[in-house]
């Protein structure tokens, strides 16, 4: 087989014909539609993943960090990266008044694709906190909380991970938001909860709230949540993941979409995850520890995208113009927070955090702190690009040793 060329997909499969139209049928149920090329070599025939599935990437919803700065910085570092909102309760959005609301759900179109992730247990109020935001923004989607392991949003709030024991209800919500606001809500969940581990509880949950429910997309955590003895901390490393579950639903639920999340760092693991046949990988630690490294390849080798070329420089530029505008409105600190971490692993990274503190307790402004603090870094630093050709090589040839051991449906990841 000849090698591609890496400026074409970068994600692709091939299909016997006949597992090509099975495929075909289980997305024609979805969002979105593969794009098919016959080769007049062979019977086979290519699927590439261009533009075809939004969900390959996402960024994971987590709290006091993907707030709409940080949400705003992620966008100038990759377009095509789905991200999500903190999750929000639903009771604070039933319980703010209109300028509360437009704070907490403040969007603008240039962070989607964009999903709002809410927290609830109640189908009523859930359904009408998702009408209300729907009112002041439309969201492309909206997601419901099923994987938060913490004992007291599980205790006071009965919703998060615990849900999951109460499938019936996980569908009440789901089916009541989709007949609300007309586009079908995802759910967000662990593989299990507490002694309920085994993978017949998972395929029971899963059957159960895409029945009756009408979800149509999955995305899951590969660990339990553990509600007593571990802490929302221990429970993102302890429980042991279990990646094969995952991959278990994807083949006995094949007209339903799966996106894997749970120690997932690299773009070699989102490629290894997507060969197992799963429709995306989400990232999240990851992304916040190191968005740069975490997202400045994503357009290019996920979503063929290579038109966006831009150095870390640029990035910085275009957020200090964003910081601009929001002065005043919101806290210097809040503001300078999401740029903290866009120098992990280069050298003068921690200076320059510590440097920001300085300036903003001298009374800086979040953008001079910024500015006053990029002194302390180099100019190689600055001008990293997103991408260049030797990366995109050997991100190809990662993918080719994938293709040798990873099989999907009878085709290869190439």
């Amino acid at each position: 087989m000849k090698t591609r060329n890496p400026s074409r997909s970068c994600v692709l499969f091939i299909y016997d014909l006949v597992q090509v139209s099975q495929r075909a049928n289980s997305f024609c149920r979805s969002s979105t539609l593969p794009s098919f090329q016959y080769s007049n070599h062979s019977r086979r025939c290519r699927v590439t993943c261009r533009l075809t599935n939004r969900h390959l990437f996402s960024v994971a919803p987590m709290m006091d960090v993907t707030d709409k700065h940080f949400r705003k910085l992620a966008r100038f570092i990759s377009k095509h990266s789905v991200l999500y909102t903190e999750m929000i309760v639903d009771n604070v959005i039933l319980h703010s008044d209109e300028e509360k609301l437009r704070r907490i759900l403040d969007c603008d179109n240039a962070q989607r694709p964009l999903c709002l992730q809410v927290g609830g247990s109640d189908p009523n109020k859930v359904s009408k906190a998702v009408h209300l935001a729907h009112q002041f923004f439309c969201y492309d989607e909206y997601n419901l909380n099923c994987g938060c392991p913490s004992d007291k949003v599980s205790s006071q709030g009965c919703f998060g991970a615990i849900l999951m024991q109460q499938p019936e209800k996980v569908a009440r919500i789901t089916s009541l938001v989709a007949d609300t606001v007309g586009k079908p809500m995802t759910v967000k969940c662990r593989i299990g909860v507490d002694h309920h581990d085994s993978y017949e509880f998972l395929f029971n949950f899963v059957h159960i709230v895409s029945t009756l429910g009408h979800v149509n997309h999955f995305i899951i955590h590969a660990r339990s949540a553990w509600l007593s003895g571990l802490s929302p901390k221990e429970n993102r490393s302890r429980p042991p993941i279990k990646y094969e579950y995952v991959y278990r639903l994807k083949k006995d639920f094949p007209h339903l979409q799966f996106t894997l999340n749970g120690q997932v760092s690299t773009l070699e693991d989102v490629a290894m995850h997507i060969s197992k046949g799963v429709e995306g990988v989400m990232l999240g630690r990851a992304v916040m520890e190191r968005p740069w490294d975490s997202l400045r390849l994503v357009d290019s080798i996920l979503y063929d995208d290579f038109n966006t070329l831009i150095s870390r420089r640029s990035v910085v530029e275009k957020y200090l113009e964003y910081v601009a505008q929001c002065e005043g409105h919101s806290s210097r600190y809040i503001l300078v927070k999401p740029v903290l971490q866009l120098f992990a692993g280069e050298q003068n990274c921690r200076l320059f955090r510590a440097k920001c503190g300085d300036y903003l307790q001298q009374g800086c402004s979040a953008s001079d702190a910024i500015r006053y603090a990029l002194s302390l870094l180099s100019h190689s630093v600055l001008e990293q690009q997103s991408w260049n050709s030797d990366e995109l090589l050997t991100f190809k040839d990662i993918k080719k040793r994938v293709a040798e051991t990873n099989h999907i449906n009878g085709g290869v990841l190439i």
